[in-house]
């Protein structure tokens, strides 16, 4: 949890002097790990406010591919693998920018609209996944 913190706290500080700036490559398994564990669900609880279940996906490319299911239900939010069933939305990016949405230092609207993230499934519910 500490290295996820100090590396996502060296982009907040790097951000402001690079425009380009980006998470270390090696270094972001061990952050999408402590997402897992901690982040989402307590820091981060997208989507508290939906009356039903939802589960959404993110398909992730670059240095960490994998899948991960983030459920939605009882106004709590897990991340957990990717299971057999059916997603309600998918959301695709790179890992980096899964972890930067996740963090809250970028907005799902603004990826969506710059294309760091494409959503397929129920336009209504992949809006209301960050409010």
């Amino acid at each position: 949890m500490r290295l996820a913190e100090l590396i996502v706290h060296e982009w907040d500080i790097r951000s402001w002097l690079e425009h380009s700036t980006h998470l270390p490559e090696e270094c972001l398994p061990a952050t999408i790990d402590a997402i897992s564990d901690f982040i989402v669900g307590i820091l981060f609880n997208p989507g508290s406010k939906l009356a039903t279940p939802v589960r959404y996906r993110f398909e992730l490319t670059g240095a960490v591919p994998s899948r991960h299911d983030i459920v939605v239900e009882d106004g709590t939010a897990r991340m957990q693998p990717a299971e057999t069933a059916a997603p309600d939305v998918t959301f695709r990016c790179d890992a980096e920018t899964f972890v930067l949405l996740v963090y809250e230092r970028i907005m799902l609207a603004a990826a969506l609209a710059d294309g760091r993230i494409v959503a397929e499934g129920d336009r209504e519910l992949a809006d209301q996944f960050a409010k």
